[in-house]
């Protein structure tokens, strides 16, 4: 299933303290502790949660990475960046 290691990365930085505390000392040996995809694994390091939403992974999930502020991505980063892989809609009912 495409997507399902890198939720479970994400849950694993949510539960488990010192696997988060690594991923913030040392993302590269955090994620090479995982059998992730050479390209899952470059997303990771790059903080490219656009690429691993549309490989399958979970937004919610993805959510984890910036609540702790790991791999570079904070909300406004995570926003953005999931942001710009959406088509051009309204923002709201009164913009139509």
């Amino acid at each position: 299933m495409k997507g399902y290691l890198v939720n479970k990365f994400c849950r694993r930085v949510l539960h488990d303290k010192s696997f988060r505390e690594l991923v913030l000392r040392d993302p590269s040996t955090a994620i090479s502790s995982m059998p992730l995809s050479p390209s899952e694994r470059d997303a990771l390091l790059n903080g490219d949660v656009a690429a691993l939403y549309h490989e399958g992974a979970s937004a919610f999930l993805l959510l984890i990475l910036c609540r702790f502020e790991v791999l570079g991505l904070t909300l406004p980063v995570f926003n953005g960046r999931m942001r710009a892989i959406l088509p051009d809609q309204p923002r709201s009912f009164q913009e139509k």
